[in-house]
């Protein structure tokens, strides 16, 4: 019997006795359908300040909402980790149509730097759930022929959750102030970085751990993310 057999056989089993939907929509028989996808396709740009990101943009997929929102919540905290290629590959699209390959020095490696989560939240999940998302625009710039790498070169701590919500800039800031940290800084010193995320708010996350990165003399060029909240100005 082939090794794969067995697996196969259990997941035909269980779609059959436990069908999926949709991420998004819960539309029969979809990881995630095709308006859904569509919705990851957006090719949002958050303007930011220079001193938080050289380019001054944060790159998104899409609007976080709808169908977006639900499907990212889904694979984030439900454990929808099915749909882990989809959304990397819409990452992987995103690098390209945005030509972040343009962003940065050619003749410089590139450091894809993934936004860590809280110790709370990494237990719960069981995974870091924002590193796939990285290799997928690792792998876009490494396409390109440029030397490109994924480092999770940051950690957070004393905080008990990077959750979205509803809070001001400086309330979110004043929250992470002082709780990421550099696990090695030797190795990015002098580097120029792409953070990776799921989702921009505030934009105070991403703000954070540039600060960080850079007083350890790295250069964040840009950040890249699933979804962007229209709301919150940065």
């Amino acid at each position: 019997m082939d090794d794969n057999e067995p697996g196969t056989l259990l997941r035909l089993i269980r779609d059959i006795m436990l069908p999926r939907g949709c991420a998004g929509c819960d539309a029969p028989d979809e990881r995630l359908c095709a308006t859904c996808a569509a919705g990851f396709r957006r090719r949002v740009v958050r303007a930011v300040p220079a001193t938080m990101c050289s380019s001054g943009r944060v790159l998104a997929c899409g609007w976080y909402r709808g169908g977006v929102r639900r499907a990212i919540l889904r694979w984030k905290d439900h454990g929808d980790e099915e749909i882990t290629p989809d959304l990397a590959s819409m990452m992987r699209e995103r690098a390209r149509n945005g030509a972040v390959e343009q962003l940065v020095d050619a003749d410089r490696r590139v450091v894809v730097v993934p936004v860590p989560s809280s110790p709370k939240s990494l237990r719960r999940r069981g995974r870091s759930h924002v590193v796939p998302l990285a290799r997928a625009v690792c792998a876009h710039l490494t396409s390109c022929g440029l030397d490109a790498v994924v480092m999770p070169a940051l950690s957070i701590t004393g905080v008990q959750a990077k959750s979205v919500q509803r809070s001001r800039p400086g309330q979110r800031a004043a929250r992470l102030s002082g709780h990421i940290h550099v696990r090695n800084p030797e190795t990015l010193r002098g580097g120029q970085i792409l953070l990776v995320d799921d989702i921009v708010t505030t934009g105070a996350t991403i703000r954070q751990c540039s600060q960080t990165l850079q007083d350890h003399d790295a250069t964040v060029v840009a950040a890249m993310t699933l979804a962007a909240v229209a709301y919150c100005a940065t």
